[in-house]
């Protein structure tokens, strides 16, 4: 999420999440306003604080914590992530501008107190969904999440375990 303040992201991504949570398992990666904690990554069962930058997705303590999740939604202002919901708002067009670098994979632009031509310094794919602001926007944002990301993930079809002694047979079955 980029392009509005981060109140604004805040109260968005706490929306999404909430209406895509029966469907899969989100955490949300956002910076800390109000401690000197450099941000957190959050989800409903637990709130992970990190002191520095975002950790390394290799790092075991972030893998740990973003492991569970099937979805991260990420405040643009703050962090990059692989798909950006651009928010089209007057007060962040400048911010925008210089963070146009971070919107290589737009999925979705919500206008809310803007226009398409206030940013004549972004190249947006036709085909890219724009909803206004509002109620039925966020519900159309929620839909575009859920079809083309959570609908792509994988689908647990089979669990095999191996390995144990046998009491049967006597020797281990991972053999």
């Amino acid at each position: 999420f980029l392009g509005a303040s981060c109140e604004i992201i805040e109260s968005l991504m706490v929306e999404v999440a909430n209406k895509l949570s029966a469907k899969c398992s989100i955490v949300t990666i956002d910076a800390d306003h109000k401690n000197k904690v450099k941000g957190f990554i959050q989800s409903q069962e637990m709130r992970y604080f990190f002191e520095n930058e975002l950790p390394a997705s290799d790092k075991v303590d972030h893998y740990f914590n973003t492991n569970h999740a099937d979805l991260a939604l990420v405040n643009g202002n703050h962090y990059e992530a692989s798909k950006q919901i651009l928010i089209l708002s007057k007060d962040k067009i400048a911010s925008v501008e210089r963070r146009k670098a971070q919107l290589t994979n737009i999925l979705a632009v919500l206008i809310r107190d803007a226009k398409m031509d206030d940013y004549p310094f972004l190249d947006i794919p036709s085909q890219t969904p724009i909803f206004n602001y509002n109620p039925e926007g966020v519900e159309n944002l929620a839909a575009i999440i859920e079809n083309q990301v959570i609908q792509k993930l994988p689908v647990l079809e089979a669990l095999i375990l191996a390995g144990g002694k046998s009491s049967r047979m006597g020797s281990d079955k991972s053999q």
